[in-house]
């Protein structure tokens, strides 16, 4: 398996959206990877949305199962033998990620493929099997060294 997982857990408005976007638009990034695929988890209209609309559904008719099926093994066929970078950006809990069922889909790419999950909570990266990277706040006085660095000219008042 050539895919690796890992998750950006922090506070809400602490970085970890720009801090990858930063990465994910890196031209070193940009030269790395075949594919790169950025979805928006409170906004997707992906796998991740078919696949929880019909989990959520009562009544799961053959039809969308068969759309569904269809439609995760065309993105495998797509990811097969790609080195592919897939960023899910926002994800709320991890009842968000079917990743029991929708996991096996994306671990197909070739050796160097990379999944990154940005969340606020780390019970995500733990039902995705990723490596957990915890995003911390400034310390009170970093942040007075910033304020007055950006605030005042040359940090003086």
């Amino acid at each position: 398996m050539g895919v690796s997982a890992l998750c950006m857990v922090g506070m809400g408005g602490i970085g970890k959206t720009t801090l990858v976007k930063l990465a994910y638009n890196d031209e070193r990034v940009q030269n790395h990877f075949e594919l790169k695929i950025w979805v928006n988890a409170s906004e997707c209209r992906d796998a991740f949305d078919l696949a929880r609309e019909v989990r959520d559904s009562r009544i799961v008719d053959e039809l969308g199962l068969i759309i569904l099926a269809t439609y995760l093994n065309n993105l495998k066929q797509r990811l097969r033998g790609t080195r592919y970078l897939l960023v899910i950006d926002g994800v709320f809990d991890e009842s968000q990620i079917d990743w029991k069922n929708l996991g096996p889909f994306f671990m197909v790419g070739d050796k160097g493929s990379k999944i990154v999950i940005t969340t606020s909570n780390e019970c995500v990266s733990d039902v995705v099997g990723a490596a957990c990277y915890r995003l911390e706040g400034l310390s009170n006085s970093d942040c007075w060294l910033l304020v007055k660095e950006i605030a005042f000219v040359g940090g003086e008042f």
